[in-house]
């Protein structure tokens, strides 16, 4: 998870669920059920917006049904979607951040390669996709090609290979 300006990413919207409003949020937040009642931020660009959560539903590992009080229908709901969710951090006082690479500024060998826009999670290890000027680079996460991660610095450097760039 990432921490913004004291705020906690909680997930992102990706879509909506039947015709009353209830929205998919693609999320790894350990206490999501936990925060029912509580005012979060709704953020893309420089568009935000507060919503209050009535109810969390249809839980897994990656994915959640939440219900806003003031969004009641599928057309509503179908405008958040792409929307980033935060919580304040001192409204969740007991979370145990786990880091997250995402914003991080990634170098291979001091050239700026692009910064970290996600992280694809598959059975052998977790894939950077890092976003430049020009294009997308998956890179694995690796010893072979991940170097040092500077979480201070938010900086991770690299070795890649002739290919990936």
């Amino acid at each position: 998870m990432r921490i913004i300006d004291n705020l906690i990413y909680i997930g992102t919207i990706t879509g909506t669920h039947r015709l009353l409003g209830t929205v998919k949020l693609k999320t790894s937040f350990s206490l999501i059920s936990e925060i029912i009642g509580f005012d979060v931020i709704l953020k893309k660009d420089s568009d935000m917006n507060v919503q209050k959560i009535s109810n969390v539903k249809g839980m897994t590992d990656k994915r959640v049904l939440i219900d806003f009080e003031s969004i009641n229908n599928m057309d509503k709901a179908k405008e958040y979607i792409g929307y980033n969710v935060y919580i304040r951090k001192d409204l969740v006082p007991d979370y145990e951040e786990e880091l997250s690479l995402i914003g991080f500024k990634v170098y291979d060998k001091n050239d700026y390669v692009g910064d970290v826009i996600d992280i694809l999670e598959t059975a052998a290890h977790d894939i950077l996709i890092i976003l430049n000027d020009l294009d997308e680079i998956m890179v694995p996460m690796v010893d072979e090609f991940i170097k040092e991660i500077d979480e201070k610095e938010k900086i991770i450097n690299t070795e890649l290979i002739e290919g990936m760039r």
